[in-house]
């Protein structure tokens, strides 16, 4: 919490120690309560919001990226052995990984060496 709005909270809290009930000063308290968690809300809602690296598109993009990789992975036609007599491997064989490691490589993903 802020420095500021802990102060504020303090004297908030000894005036209103002396506030009638009913009174506006009993008022002003319960908006000066509103207001500090408005503030604290929107500096949460702020940080929160700052600490993503990525927009929405940008997550988007990504997903597409790792669904295309995870689609050629789950084509069972690349597992075909009917590749074995042209290529001499299946597809998944020939690729070795690259297309995951290339997908995770583009969405900032970490590398597994195996």
């Amino acid at each position: 919490m802020n420095e500021r709005i802990q102060e504020i909270r303090d004297r908030k809290s000894k005036v209103a120690d002396f506030a009638m009930p009913g009174s506006t000063y009993e008022q002003l308290g319960s908006d000066i309560d509103y207001l500090l968690s408005e503030v604290e809300r929107l500096q949460t809602t702020l940080y929160t919001h700052q600490s993503y690296d990525k927009t929405a598109g940008e997550l988007h993009e990504d997903n597409q990226i790792l669904i295309s990789a995870l689609e050629w992975y789950a084509n069972k036609g690349n597992y075909d052995p009917v590749h074995l007599e042209t290529l001499g491997k299946i597809p998944i064989d020939a690729d070795e990984g690259r297309r995951s490691r290339a997908a995770l490589s583009k969405v900032g993903g970490q590398k597994m060496v195996i």
